[in-house]
């Protein structure tokens, strides 16, 4: 048996065809007979509805690690980072047709690192907007704090002529 041309194994394929939502697409489905004299085609007709879903399923600082473990239906993350450290995030959403941006930056891609922001002193937020294809909305925020440093040493001190 193949779909499309791509065999089967097992009675189904190895990669899931990918389906656009809220339209049908046809698929063709061949069966072969066992001494692959004969085969016969048939027409399938699959449509998937608009995903829901505006989670995501993993989110992570590149640095550190969040005060609570992640689960897509908590909104709300804290990490504590010393003053000056860049920090940037990777995430995952939980369906390949949501959309995820890094308000006030640019569109994230899955598994790939947001550009990093040097942590200021006190609270900074960070707003990760998922988007489903249905149009809903989920914002993930994470509030990281730059902690001052305790060294008040000097690294170098050099003396030179007063004017």
């Amino acid at each position: 048996m193949s779909l499309d041309g791509l065999p089967l194994t097992q009675g189904g394929p190895d990669v899931t065809p990918y389906l656009p939502p809220n339209q049908f697409v046809d698929r063709v489905l061949r069966v072969t007979s066992a001494d692959g004299l004969q085969s016969l085609d048939y027409t399938v007709r699959f449509w998937r509805p608009r995903s829901s879903n505006a989670e995501l399923s993993d989110l992570a600082p590149t640095v550190g690690e969040f005060t609570t473990t992640f689960q897509s239906d908590d909104f709300l993350y804290y990490l504590e980072v010393d003053v000056g450290t860049p920090v940037a995030f990777t995430l995952h959403r939980a369906h390949e047709g949501s959309a995820v941006e890094m308000l006030g930056f640019a569109p994230v891609a899955d598994g790939v690192p947001t550009v990093a922001i040097p942590a200021a002193l006190g609270d900074a937020f960070y707003n990760f907007n998922v988007v489903s294809e249905q149009g809903g909305l989920n914002t993930y925020t994470v509030r990281v704090r730059g902690l001052p440093s305790a060294n008040a040493n000097l690294t170098d001190l050099t003396a030179s002529a007063g004017a």
